[in-house]
């Protein structure tokens, strides 16, 4: 009969990862149960999850492409702007499904061992789901207006990859470090919220005085954005040279796991 050794000594990156694949069942049972939390019966998770951004896209296209009518050239304002919340959404649910993961099955980490980090994978779900469903009533609207849709509008799933990519690196660091600090799952989200503003969804990076461009595709997701715009409108392509920054999330990626797999055994301690 097979088992588990549980010793205090760090378990190697190939180990961890066999460990992972031999209990991967954990990943569709842990989704589920977070999936039906937020919609089985519950009319206000599908409120939170679809129309909070729909009305939060009315009160910036009124006050963006109304009010101080922003020109978005090729492109209704809406559609624009819909498509970086897209993106937006997609990073900022996942950030924040990831960090509090380990804190929402605290009961159950302290009770059964199994690689620690198939809770915070499994928190993705829900923000998966969104980005989809978002994604259909995108292509929707364009039909609607009579917005012509590029070719390479089928790209939507490299994007979404790229960007969970993101979230969930910064995440699983942060899910670690909220177990030992409650306080950051109540700070971090209105850090997260304000990053907005640092990213092109409600306006245009045209925008931004010439010297200053560069800055902005700092952030990754500032280029994820402006990629999936281009694949879905046909826009001008973004300079190529930023797809060096999109080499940022895949480090990100490396550097998180490394250390969350450093500091799993000492997950139940803290909870």
């Amino acid at each position: 009969m097979e088992g588990t050794l549980i010793t205090n000594r760090p378990v190697t990156f190939s180990n961890y990862i066999r460990l992972v694949r031999k209990q991967s069942y954990l990943l569709g049972s842990f989704a589920k149960r977070n999936l039906r939390e937020i919609y089985s019966g519950n009319i206000y998770g599908f409120l939170t999850s679809f129309l909070q951004p729909l009305i939060t896209l009315v009160f910036f296209s009124v006050f963006f492409g109304l009010l101080i009518k922003i020109q978005t050239p090729g492109v209704k304002y809406p559609l624009y702007a819909f498509s970086g919340m897209i993106i937006w959404n997609l990073f900022a649910m996942s950030f924040m499904d990831v960090m509090s993961s380990l804190n929402k099955y605290g009961s159950v980490i302290t009770k059964l061992y199994f690689p620690r980090i198939i809770i915070p994978v499994s928190a993705l779900a829900n923000s998966l789901l969104v980005a989809v469903v978002s994604y259909l009533l995108l292509i929707l609207a364009c039909l609607i207006m009579e917005t012509p849709i590029s070719g390479w509008i089928a790209m939507f799933p490299l994007f979404m990859i790229m960007t969970v990519i993101f979230s969930f690196s910064l995440g699983l660091y942060f899910s670690y470090k909220s177990v030992k600090n409650r306080k950051l799952l109540h700070i971090l989200p209105g850090i997260i919220g304000f990053g907005s503003w640092l990213t092109p969804i409600f306006y245009p990076v045209s925008l931004i005085p010439e010297p200053y461009t560069w800055m902005i595709f700092l952030n990754p997701l500032s280029c994820i954005t402006e990629f999936f715009r281009w694949s879905i409108f046909g826009s001008e392509i973004p300079s190529l040279y930023i797809l060096l920054i999109l080499i940022l999330p895949l480090i990100l990626l490396v550097v998180s796991v490394s250390f969350f797999i450093r500091k799993e055994r000492m997950i139940a301690d803290y909870i």
